[in-house]
């Protein structure tokens, strides 16, 4: 038998062809289930439809609840849905269902639809409206033709998938299955890639894909587990975790020539200023808008665990200040003066709140009482673990990078001279920035409390390197690199893409490979506590499944191969030695420049540059930049040509 699915997003349906060239055929029947609360359903020979009620609450599976998924008659309560089949074969219709025998050939069409009328707004309409809108959606697909549909959704997908190519080696010899080339590659005492090269590509597209897959523009941003979550209580709800997991989702859309899949982020910036705004001012009696760690499509802003649980990770109000560097990132990529505009408000809202929430301390300085560093603790010096302290040093990154990116999208709109714009100005100085603590590593609280997990998965304290942008000194740098050797290599999967991404900052391609392999490790060995594998899809664990370190790979990859943060563009700069020949075409560098790049081992057993290729593709890209490889640098002039190509003998002078 041969199955074959697809789903279209121009057509918003999906679609399933069956065949098979048995003589007698096959004998099928199609029938719909759901573990919503179905209210309504019908069979037919050629079609089938049923309603749906979705849960007005489903509690965490880390709060105990008698009754964790609960529904609501009143209206408003539960959006409601539908899911509408209609399906064709050359076979003999049954006697009852959606039920044929002999068939060599069918084709399922089938469209959902529900109540959700975007982010923080209440669901619109009825199950029955949903029904007849997926009704529709069936018939235009049916009526326009398969092969059409067909044609279309690739042709939708391609107009993203294609921007980017990308080559990490050559292709194996032998044609195996996923799973089978990661026990071929971890058979090696080198590594997955020192057999199997081309892995990393492939890890790189499917992150690509999975970000194509689940997020469009008018929908809804990719969650925790995607669109591949199955169950009604999900780990950690399969919301938005704002302390890195949503954001990492984000990182590679700009870099990864996928700015537009952010726009639902946006949206969810959007909705978040309007509820969070509320939020500031009951909780904290503030002006501006606050986010906690966990948000949903609904932009719920207020923390979670209704004060029962830890503050490490039940307390953290700094979301709104990480969201917003998205804002920021569009714009440094190259977004034109309109979304400036948009930009502003929440960006100023944002620093509003922050402005209120930042106290003076004794020394003179501005920090923040209370706070924490995402889910870390230090040792108190009784023993006892500790979580809320004075000023961490995420807290103190974060705003001062939100207080300066106000300036400067303030400056692009002609609003320097605004009241909360010229507070932020002035506040900056006096926000201390990230030094070294007594043992060389960068402290995750200002007062440098010892560290009780050294081993810990989030790299909060960090973000200064990756993503953000701030420029580091030598100490600065080496601090960093200090840090990320207590924190050691095993992690959870989205530490890990974290990691990469810190250690390519740190141009440290040999780190980068060491990590990696991490990343391709034995899926059948379990890594321990802590520890993360990937799947036979190539799915990536947290453990569980969860698609942050999937996306985030792509961004920390794109990071080995090319930066843009510091003004200059910088080729090459940490690939790992297994990659030792590649190629990738189409990947974005600020202010929104399209670079293309091959490479290949020298003789020295490092890598060297064979060519690269530049492009603007947006207005601040038309202008002279600064490319950096080997240490050496040019210049390029993009102002006056459509592309420039530069070689390796470039840099020689």
């Amino acid at each position: 038998m041969r199955r074959h699915v697809f789903v279209s997003h121009p057509h918003d349906v999906g679609v399933i062809t069956i065949g098979t060239d048995c003589p007698a055929g096959l004998d099928l029947s199609v029938t719909l289930s759901s573990l919503l609360q179905v209210t309504g359903s019908a069979h037919t020979p050629d079609d089938a439809w049923m309603t749906l009620r979705l849960p007005a609450d489903v509690s965490p599976t880390h709060d105990e609840c008698k009754e964790p998924v609960s529904y609501s008659d009143e209206p408003g309560a539960s959006m409601e849905g539908a899911v509408a089949l209609t399906w064709t074969h050359d076979g003999q219709a049954g006697t009852s269902g959606t039920a044929a025998t002999g068939v060599h050939q069918a084709t399922i069409v089938f469209s959902t639809r529900t109540t959700f009328a975007g982010i923080a707004r209440p669901p619109e309409g009825s199950a029955r409206e949903a029904l007849a809108t997926a009704r529709e959606r069936v018939s235009a697909a049916l009526e326009e033709g398969i092969d059409s549909v067909r044609g279309s959704q690739r042709a939708d997908h391609a107009a993203l998938y294609d921007r980017v190519r990308i080559s990490t080696g050559p292709m194996p010899t032998v044609d195996l299955p996923i799973d089978e080339r990661l026990r071929r590659g971890n058979a090696s005492p080198d590594g997955a890639l020192s057999l199997d090269p081309t892995l990393a590509g492939l890890l790189y597209n499917f992150g690509r894909y999975l970000l194509i897959s689940s997020s469009r523009a008018g929908g809804v941003p990719a969650n925790l587990q995607g669109i591949w979550n199955d169950r009604l209580q999900p780990p950690w709800s399969s919301n938005y975790t704002t302390n890195i997991n949503v954001e990492m989702n984000y990182w590679p859309a700009e870099v990864a020539n996928l700015s537009e899949l952010a726009s639902p982020l946006f949206d969810l910036i959007d909705g978040l200023t309007v509820t969070g705004a509320a939020r500031a001012r009951r909780i904290y009696q503030a002006p501006g808008w606050v986010a906690h760690h966990n948000t949903d499509p609904w932009a719920y802003s207020q923390p979670v665990g209704w004060g029962r649980h830890d503050p490490s990770w039940a307390f953290w109000p700094l979301a709104g200040a990480w969201l917003v560097r998205h804002l920021w990132e569009h714009l440094l990529f190259g977004a034109g003066d309109d979304f400036a505009r948009r930009a502003l408000p929440p960006i100023r809202s944002c620093a509003e709140f922050f402005l209120h929430w930042l106290v003076e301390l004794p020394d003179g300085s501005l920090g923040t009482v209370p706070s924490t560093s995402p889910e870390n603790v230090f040792a108190q010096p009784d023993g006892r673990d500790g979580s809320v302290d004075a000023s961490s040093t995420m807290d103190l990154v974060l705003i001062a990078d939100l207080f300066w990116i106000l300036g400067a999208v303030a400056e692009r709109c002609g609003l320097e001279d605004d009241s909360v714009v010229r507070q932020a100005a002035s506040a900056l100085p006096r926000i201390p920035g990230p030094e070294p603590g007594r043992d060389g590593m960068i402290p995750e609280w200002r007062a440098d409390r010892p560290q009780r997990e050294y081993e810990h998965r989030h790299l909060s304290h960090l973000y200064f390197a990756f993503p953000g942008d701030l420029p580091m000194t030598p100490q600065l740098r080496a601090a960093v690199s200090k840090s990320l050797d207590g924190r050691g290599d095993k992690a959870t999967g989205w530490s890990l893409a974290w990691k990469v991404a810190l250690r390519a900052r740190l141009n440290q391609p040999r780190k980068v490979s060491d990590l990696i392999k991490q990343i391709f490790r034995d899926m059948e060995v379990d890594p321990g506590e802590g520890g993360a594998r990937p799947c036979p899809t190539l799915f990536a664990t947290h453990l569980p499944f969860q698609i942050d370190a999937n996306l985030g790979f792509v961004a920390a990859f794109t990071e080995c191969l090319m930066q843009s943060h510091a003004g200059v563009i910088e080729l090459l700069p940490a690939v790992p030695p297994e990659l030792a020949t590649g190629s990738v075409a189409g990947i974005v560098a600020r202010p929104g420049i399209e670079v293309s790049i091959r490479w290949e081992p020298d003789a020295a057993g490092g890598i060297t540059l064979i060519e690269a290729t530049f492009s603007a593709v947006r207005a601040p890209g038309h202008a002279r930049h600064r490319v950096a490889w080997n240490g050496r640098e040019v210049w390029i002039d993009l102002s006056r040509s459509a592309a420039i190509t530069l070689r390796r003998n470039d840099f020689t002078s």
